[in-house]
């Protein structure tokens, strides 16, 4: 308890030294706070995007021609799952830039037909409101992403304008896909698409083990049973494993930087230490007089360090919770992306980090500071 009444008397009885200490730190985790922080939320940010985009890895898409019902597009996805080892399998249909007329305006729109499965592989996520489903005779629901949301402002009510057709839908939800134009999702069970010329089919497979060969293969195998449809175009479309590699390669980059961060604040602290360590020799002898051993005096410079270090870690987790929306607007994320929340696992990575630092910059001093001979300390 004694030692920590000198510990705690020793860091106030040196305001300007111990600012400049808690300063070189607290700059120092403040900006290995900043790169990891950017790391993750460029990490959560590319994740998202990609599987929006392009689903888990690893998936494939087929264009395929000749079904015209929700039921042939089930069956025909069936067959090819069953055939290809793939564990999950959903239908889809596009028909891009199609006209919509609100009370806000008119505006063009991709439409995207979808089936309960696709959700199982693309992970999209409710905003607000529900899927809802088509009834007959009343105006289908349909999910708007946020492009389409902004476009609306609110308005529940449209008319989609469409090539051999005009039908009024009514928007029952929200969602995020991290689409940059506006996307309005239909159930696929609407048969709207059936007529539309421009209207693009195809059945998405998902799987670990799944190839573009073995879903080839295996729309070759319909085609011989006769089957109705045909596989046109058979692609991989998922990204994750390839960004993957990439974002592996900048986040080793931006912890090389914060490592470096770390590093500068580690030999300022170390040279303060040295420094002040000559300075305090006075003060070491002093104590020695009145009975203080070896041990103990360096454990007062390295309680000293600690405490120092404690005051900045503090701080700087401070700072970075202040600087992560910043952070957050410099990295643009898309429109549709949840942009990750700040996680207090940051506060235990610049406590320990700040606590190292002042650790090892503090060793090298207080081993100083023990070493001195008594009567070479009292020529100060």
């Amino acid at each position: 308890m004694r030692t920590l009444v000198v510990i705690w008397q020793t860091a106030r009885g040196e305001p300007v030294r111990s600012l400049l200490s808690a300063l070189a730190l607290t700059l120092g985790m403040l900006g290995l706070v900043s790169v990891v922080a950017a790391s993750a939320v460029l990490g959560e940010t590319v994740q998202q995007r990609a599987l929006f985009g392009g689903g888990p890895s690893t998936t494939v898409r087929v264009l395929v021609g000749g079904l015209q019902s929700a039921e042939e597009l089930r069956s025909y996805g069936d067959f090819l799952a069953a055939r290809s080892a793939a564990s999950a399998v959903a239908a889809e249909v596009w028909i891009p830039e199609a006209g919509l007329r609100s009370a806000r305006g008119d505006a063009l729109v991709d439409l995207v037909f979808v089936d309960d499965a696709y959700m199982k592989i693309f992970p999209l996520a409710l905003v607000s409101g529900n899927w809802g489903t088509g009834l007959s005779g009343v105006a289908p629901r349909v999910v708007v992403n946020d492009r389409a949301a902004e476009m609306l402002r609110g308005e529940r009510r449209a008319e989609l304008r469409l090539v051999a057709d005009r039908t009024g839908v009514h928007v029952s939800g929200e969602l995020r896909d991290g689409a940059p134009i506006p996307r309005i999702y239909v159930p696929i069970a609407e048969p709207l698409w059936t007529a539309q010329r421009s209207a693009r089919t195809y059945i998405v497979l998902s799987g670990p083990t799944l190839t573009t060969d073995s879903v080839s293969r295996a729309a070759r195998e319909l085609a011989s049973f006769g089957v109705p449809g045909a596989a046109d175009e058979v692609e991989r479309i998922d990204t994750v494993g390839q960004l993957a590699e990439e974002l592996a390669a900048t986040s080793r980059v931006l912890l090389a930087l914060g490592g470096l961060s770390v590093a500068s604040t580690l030999l300022g602290a170390v040279n303060l230490g040295l420094a002040t360590s000559r300075a305090r020799a006075r003060e070491f002898s002093l104590r020695r007089v009145f009975g203080a051993s070896r041990v103990q005096i360096a454990l007062v410079t390295l309680g000293e360090s600690q405490l120092i270090a404690c005051v900045s870690a503090v701080i700087a987790y401070g700072c970075s919770w202040a600087l992560f929306p910043v952070i957050l607007e410099a990295f643009d994320i898309p429109a549709g992306v949840a942009a990750p929340d700040f996680s207090p696992a940051i506060g235990a990575v610049s406590f320990g980090v700040s606590a190292g630092a002042a650790l090892a910059a503090s060793i090298v001093p207080a081993v100083s500071s023990s070493r001195r001979d008594l009567s070479s300390v009292m020529r100060y």
